[in-house]
């Protein structure tokens, strides 16, 4: 655990620099801190940001730590495309010696609370956060997650939406800045779609989706080589990322929420990317 808090430090306070993102001078605790204490919560606590805290400070890993409330203010404080950053820093590292012009894409929901206590939510009570998850056949209350994997299944971005908007939706309003040029966008069948097809392919993505059985414009046998070979991969980072979360995540705000979301997706970032250093 040493080595992998040093390198989650290291990497967070690296990009912190390239980013330009300077602190004052008078900080009791670093930036790059504070976001190390929510991906360790996130990878070792199951989220308890508590735990994370007692646990950095009494082994010395960060002795100058905050107190509770102070230290979720300061994790409040760092923007969301600051933690949705992080993925693309992370993306470049991993980039030095493994490079891939195939990516994934797929959504997954993060349910707030059990539909029969949809009425009595405290954190969100808007209607276009009740959506319906196909694989599992039910409808939840909460948020879906847009997740866009590499070839290895390192994820390299993030999109949350309310849990109603449809994943073809997600994805257009999605930049896709972190894609090369000439890069290959796989998905499932619900991202078929003409028009999204050509914008993509005007920013140099070649997106090959899945077609339904009644398409009449099938496959050539090369796009269904690629779309069976490395479809799940993006099936498999879902459930890593799964893995690390409690069976409800805590949170009293829906901005917290999110951010434990993104803490998630990071720590399993985290834990891929150790994966391939070690081959």
């Amino acid at each position: 655990m040493n080595l992998e808090l040093t390198a989650i430090y290291c990497i967070c306070d690296d990009y912190l620099k390239e980013s330009g993102i300077i602190g004052w001078p008078n900080e009791k605790m670093k930036s790059s801190e504070v976001m190390t204490t929510l991906i360790t919560a996130a990878q070792f606590f199951a989220g308890n940001i508590e735990k994370a805290r007692s646990f950095l400070k009494e082994h010395g890993y960060i002795p100058d730590m905050l107190s509770h409330h102070r230290l979720i203010e300061r994790i409040h404080a760092i923007p969301v495309r600051i933690w949705e950053g992080l993925l693309g820093f992370i993306q470049k590292y991993a980039s030095l010696w493994m490079l891939t012009s195939y990516f994934v894409v797929d959504s997954f929901p993060i349910s707030v609370c059990q539909n029969l206590r949809i009425m009595r939510s405290r954190l969100l009570q808007v209607k276009e956060y009740h959506g319906y998850n196909a694989n599992k056949q039910c409808y939840f209350y909460g948020f879906k997650c847009l997740l866009v994997v590499r070839e290895s299944g390192l994820p390299v971005q993030l999109s949350i939406a309310p849990g109603s908007k449809h994943d073809l939706a997600i994805l257009r309003q999605t930049s896709l800045k972190r894609l090369p040029k000439k890069s290959t966008l796989v998905g499932d069948a619900a991202f078929l779609s003409e028009p999204t097809q050509q914008d993509l392919s005007q920013k140099g993505i070649h997106l090959i989706a899945d077609h339904r059985r009644n398409s009449k414009k099938p496959l050539s046998l090369d796009e269904w080589k690629i779309l069976t070979g490395i479809r799940k991969i993006v099936e498999t980072s879902i459930s890593g990322i799964v893995s690390l979360m409690p069976r409800w995540i805590h949170a009293v705000t829906s901005q917290g929420f999110i951010l434990k979301m993104i803490g998630f997706v990071l720590a399993f970032s985290f834990t891929k990317l150790g994966l391939l250093s070690r081959g």
